[in-house]
């Protein structure tokens, strides 16, 4: 199976997640704000991660996984989601 995923039991190609507006875009400004206010909050940094993910910019989605780990290195969810951009 090919499907990249949003955390390790979401695909990014789920309905839901794509057309139902489970997250969508317009979140990322959400969690920017969470990251001005709490930098070191490692959750943000992932949901920034996988949005840039959903909007094609891989770039900017492995800076903001990577940056999640060093917030937390145990964070499973940001280390799965960073090895699925390297697939």
């Amino acid at each position: 199976m090919n499907a990249r995923y949003l955390s390790i039991d979401w695909p990014l190609d789920h309905p839901y997640v794509r057309h139902e507006g489970f997250f969508d875009l317009s979140s990322l400004s959400a969690f920017d704000a969470v990251v001005k206010l709490e930098p070191r909050f490692a959750p943000a940094h992932h949901n920034i991660g996988w949005l840039r993910d959903l909007a094609g910019d891989l770039d900017g989605a492995r800076r903001a996984h990577e940056t999640a780990l060093q917030m937390n290195p145990g964070f499973a969810e940001a280390s799965a989601s960073l090895a699925m951009i390297a697939v």
